[in-house]
């Protein structure tokens, strides 16, 4: 990768997996897991969130994800489903085609899932621990949507609660008959006493 500018955010299918140190990084791979970032400060915490990968296949980045500003909009037409991004942020289009909600997991993943799904007008129940790396500055969060902060380093922890416990081990599930107030909820319950603050957009 070529042309990074030092101090910004290396990203590997939206993950953050380290900082550029100078213009040009070097990032290797063993049996589809990152063993070396040159030219960069490594984030560990990142480079073990990724599952295995193909390098040539991976969307690479460095800085901003984006930086443009957007404005927030309505959609009177929605799907039925709920949808899990867990540290998927470039997926979130995809996945959320069909839904009424996205849950979103991570600081980053809630701030730049938020940024695109308002376009759309589909509010997100994002589950952040204050580790934001920045990544999306001007990030939107559509109306409706409610963040849940909580303990410091545990985010990842809830959001497998969370698969487990709302999405039965899966990234969709069907909310006929439910409103969002109750995937709010399954999330509060998920977080047990890791949880810190609601705030609600």
């Amino acid at each position: 990768m070529e042309g990074a500018v030092p101090g910004e955010k290396i990203t590997v299918n939206g993950i953050v997996v380290g900082t550029a140190l100078q213009e040009t990084v070097e990032i290797s791979t063993e049996d589809g897991k990152i063993v070396d970032i040159s030219g960069a400060q490594v984030k560990l915490h990142g480079v073990e969130k990724l599952p295995s990968l193909d390098l040539e296949k991976a969307i690479l980045r460095t800085g901003e994800i984006r930086r443009t500003r957007n404005v927030p909009r309505s959609v009177s037409k929605r799907g039925v489903d709920a949808v899990l991004i867990d540290h998927a942020a470039e997926e979130a289009f995809e996945r959320a085609d069909g839904a009424m909600v996205a849950v979103t997991v991570g600081d980053d993943t809630t701030a730049i899932a938020g940024d695109l799904l308002s376009r759309l007008g589909i509010p997100i129940v994002g589950v952040v621990d204050g580790d934001l790396d920045h990544l999306c500055e001007r990030a939107a969060a559509p109306k409706g949507s409610v963040v849940i902060e909580v303990s410091a380093g545990s985010d990842d922890l809830v959001g497998i609660r969370v698969k487990d416990e709302i999405f039965a081990g899966g990234d969709r599930i069907s909310m006929e008959g439910l409103g969002i107030e109750d995937i709010v909820t399954g999330v509060k319950r998920a977080a047990g006493g890791d949880l810190r603050k609601v705030r609600r957009f």
